[in-house]
């Protein structure tokens, strides 16, 4: 009986230890977005990493990487402006196979320097077969350095 109760008091504690649960974070440079008129794509270049637009305001599509299975997911975008008065707008995309949407959240960004800007969607809002991707609105003085989403 003794050796009983000794057991269920050890063991209470160890009940109470809690296990982290796993968060996972992809991430996608600023090389894999492209313009998303391809007439425009000489309009862009890439430098460390970056794309940015050589002197044109031009749409920049860039895939959001996925993590399968109906999670909540953070989107993150990382972005760089050379001047003040630049404002970069993005709109994060959640799509069905066949081009549906889904959902779809704007983000804007402003001021110089190094700036990030997000979005979150429910696990509702992203079910595991759909595609996501962003759109941007990137002007001159303007880089997107990459795309990250955390589940």
């Amino acid at each position: 009986m003794k050796a009983r109760i000794f057991g269920i008091i050890i063991g209470l504690p160890l009940a109470a230890v809690a296990v982290p649960v796993q968060a996972d974070t992809l991430n996608t440079s600023g090389y894999a977005c492209k313009a998303l008129n391809g007439d425009q794509q000489d309009d862009v270049w890439y430098n460390t990493g970056a794309i940015q637009t050589s002197g044109t305001t031009t749409v920049i599509a860039c895939p959001v990487p996925r993590e399968i299975g109906n999670r909540s997911m953070t989107v993150y975008i990382d972005l760089w402006h050379a001047v003040s008065t630049v404002s970069t707008t993005c709109s994060i995309n959640v799509a069905d196979q066949d081009g549906t949407p889904f959902t779809t959240r704007s983000v804007t960004a402003t001021g110089n320097g190094r700036r990030r800007v997000s979005a979150s969607f429910t696990a509702a809002e992203n079910p595991g077969w759909a595609y996501t991707w962003v759109n941007c609105t990137l002007g001159p003085s303007a880089n997107i350095f990459g795309v990250e989403a955390g589940y």
